[in-house]
């Protein structure tokens, strides 16, 4: 076990989730790492959580109310403000982790100096019923590799289950503010200091909402243009990876009209594509595939819907809107 003088924060910003904080505190309590500091940070939620907080009676949680709504970077920048951990894990409040999963994440990030770990997650929906795993990666790599496979969508570090080292994360200014893209933002830039290690087992559950596949489709259109935008910033460490990411982006915000194609919503969809077309060329044949896409035929909805709403995941943000 790791030495537990090294303090890890887990930090849980929550809004109107009392039932959800309560499963994430109880799995952030029941950790088998001892050296454990945990914040929760109450977005100005109406139901009131101090009590579920406080039912715990654990001197180790740190209880934090804004009376007014933050949006999300800040109240998750306001966490990494208040973290004395040495290492610093962000923790949704509908999500929970396994009882090992800091153990074995701060295990990994110490053994080769790691710029951060991460862990697969379980995916579950709304009732509890398992409908996926996040994909397999190396458990170690370097961390330009893992940039590239992040942007072809082939790595999925979701920030329930990423562990980082608290004073990295600060040097860089936080979680910039580049909507529900603002993890993605961040991770990529830890990235650039060294390799990234990965848990071959799940770590722990993610919970998928209905609402959450595409997420809000004028935050969507948003937090992609924010993040292409930060990306070509002059200053930005990931200038360099400018292109890719603007890629990435009109990529992202492709795969999303289609899951809204699937599902009827036909403006959301060609306003989804209409960003993506102002940050990449599109061929006929992506609106071909839209056009068939909003058909919806009865006999491939079922499969194609589930497959395009899973891969609305590959960038590890789902909707955080309730989070502030």
């Amino acid at each position: 076990m790791p030495a537990p003088e090294i303090l890890v924060t887990i930090a849980i910003p929550t809004r109107n989730r009392p039932s959800g904080l309560r499963a994430a505190l109880e799995s952030a309590l029941n950790q088998s790492y001892p050296g454990l500091e945990i914040i929760v940070s109450d977005n100005n939620t109406v139901e009131d959580v101090k009590p579920v907080v406080e039912g715990f009676h654990d001197p180790r949680v740190k209880y934090f109310r804004h009376d007014q709504t933050l949006d999300m970077a800040a109240n998750w920048n306001f966490c990494l403000g208040k973290a004395s951990g040495d290492f610093f894990l962000l923790l949704s409040d509908d999500d929970f982790l396994f009882p090992e999963a800091v153990e074995r994440l701060l295990a990994a990030a110490r053994r080769c100096e790691a710029a951060f770990s991460y862990g697969r997650a379980i995916f579950e929906d709304e009732g509890g019923r398992r409908i996926g795993t996040s994909h397999k990666a190396p458990q170690i790599e370097r961390g330009r590799e893992f940039i590239r496979e992040s942007l072809a969508a082939r790595r999925q570090a979701l920030p329930s289950f990423t562990l980082f080292r608290t004073a990295s994360a600060r040097a860089l200014g936080g979680y910039p503010e580049t909507g529900n893209s603002t993890d993605l933002a961040l991770r990529l830039s830890l990235a650039l200091s060294g390799p990234v290690t990965c848990a071959s087992e799940p770590l722990g559950v993610y919970r998928l909402h209905s609402g959450s596949m595409t997420g809000d489709v004028d935050k969507t259109i948003e937090s992609f243009g924010a993040l292409a935008e930060w990306s070509a910033r002059a200053e930005n460490p990931l200038a360099g990876w400018k292109d890719a990411i603007r890629g990435y982006c009109a990529s992202s915000l492709l795969t999303r009209a289609r899951s809204s194609a699937l599902r009827g919503e036909k403006s959301a969809a060609w306003r989804l594509m209409a960003k993506a077309s102002e940050l990449r060329c599109w061929h006929w044949y992506d609106r071909l595939i839209l056009h068939i896409f909003s058909l919806r035929l009865a006999g491939l909805l079922a499969i194609l819907r589930r497959k395009v709403s899973v891969k609305c995941l590959h960038n590890g943000s789902k909707d955080k809107s309730l989070h502030g």
